[in-house]
């Protein structure tokens, strides 16, 4: 195999400028200031060629970087002497106009989509832990007296954070672990389907995440001044989104015989009756919070279960898109502006055979696991106790 990078620039950009002119004659006598010129949208992929027939999977890369270039036009009186004027005349900032001051996405951690991956395909993974459920439902009554203190209180429909947590650990759980119940024979059916194409072998697709975790803002991240005046002020909206999804094949390492795919024996494996690790581990106080910085949980539900297997071939895709925009533009008198976006995004293939789950680390806070944390350091700080937080 023979690595190659490629590169293109699509597309350019012009620079503006800005002087001091003088009234009287309209001659130039400071100046010209000239913006940013060069290339605007730019891409690279990085990959591999190799010989026919093609059957190799190899990883790749491919890099978008894309400018609007932000456009500045006006006049300002020189505030110092009489009878000279600042001109912009479609300036363009070079930090606001040139893809190499496009942002730079969040580094992707391949161990933890990999355990991720393993974790989804894992055919002894659960629909429903039955153990974890009733240990679970000793908090059912407190939940209830909270419910009925916040109807009473009229606070349910505020939002506050005793009721989000309420909401994320105990009704929202609940609720779901209730119709996945209902759904039981329907569940079944496709187990069993899943599992006999194990046996021969089978290509799973599933998608790990599609959610945004980045949202930033830098009030007045953005300031052009001249001669002591904002001429553009702005505040500078980062953002950053992230799908993540794997193809790959998965094989069970001996065939089942029939009597361990009876709908009994299908029904206890999706109960989650056989004692787990990832069981005593859900059960531990506080392990959901050590799962938002370090991929336990994953890695014990990607090795769970009974029934042995093994995934040959394992492609993990992510696709991540930044922007950069201004917002809340506030311009002196007499100008006005356009463009501004900055955008980047990475289209990634990482490739694996045989992989193995690992303990790693979580890559990022999605927001709402960052929203559960703030309830829960607002509810500690007024002494206040969630039944189904532990």
């Amino acid at each position: 195999m023979t690595g190659r990078v490629r590169s293109r620039t699509r597309r350019g950009v012009s620079p503006g400028s800005y002087g001091l002119y003088r009234l009287s004659d309209g001659v130039l006598v400071s100046g010209p200031n000239y913006g940013g010129s060069g290339a605007a949208w730019h891409e690279v992929c990085t990959d591999s060629t190799q010989p026919r027939p093609y059957i190799v999977d190899q990883p790749l890369l491919i890099e978008n970087y894309k400018a609007s270039a932000l456009r500045i036009s006006g006049v300002k009186p020189w505030s110092v002497l009489n009878g000279y004027e600042w001109r912009f005349d479609g300036y363009n900032p070079p930090n606001r106009s040139l893809y190499s001051y496009c942002p730079t996405p969040v580094p992707i951690n391949w161990p933890y989509w990999v355990t991720k991956a393993l974790a989804g395909m894992n055919p002894s993974r659960p629909v429903v832990d039955l153990q974890l459920f009733l240990f679970e439902l000793k908090d059912f009554p407190g939940m209830l007296k909270d419910l009925g203190e916040s109807l009473m209180k009229r606070r349910l429909g505020q939002g506050g954070p005793k009721d989000h947590l309420a909401y994320s650990f105990g009704w929202a759980p609940l609720v779901s672990d209730v119709l996945s119940l209902l759904k039981l024979q329907q569940s079944i059916d496709r187990r069993i389907a899943y599992l006999r194409a194990l046996e021969n072998g089978a290509r799973v697709r599933q998608t790990l995440a599609n959610s945004e975790v980045l949202h930033a803002n830098t009030l007045n991240g953005f300031d052009l001044a001249i001669d002591g005046a904002s001429v553009l002020t702005a505040d500078v909206l980062t953002t950053e989104r992230i799908r993540v999804w794997y193809t790959a094949n998965a094989k069970l390492v001996n065939p089942l015989p029939a009597v361990d795919l009876t709908p009994k024996a299908v029904e206890l494996l999706l109960l989650g009756a056989i004692p787990s690790g990832s069981t005593l581990w859900e059960a531990i106080p506080w392990s959901f919070l050590i799962d938002y910085f370090i991929s336990i949980g994953d890695y014990l539900n990607a090795t769970r279960g009974w029934i042995p297997w093994y995934c040959s071939r394992l492609n993990v895709m992510a696709t991540q898109k930044i922007e950069s925009q201004l917002t809340r533009k506030r311009h002196l008198t007499g100008f006005v502006s356009s463009g501004g976006r900055l955008e980047t995004t990475y289209k990634h293939r990482h490739v694996e055979s045989y992989p193995w789950p690992v303990i790693t680390n979580d890559p990022f806070l999605s927001g709402g696991q960052i929203a559960i944390m703030s309830s829960l350091l607002t509810v500690k700080a007024l002494g206040q106790r969630v039944h189904g937080v532990r």
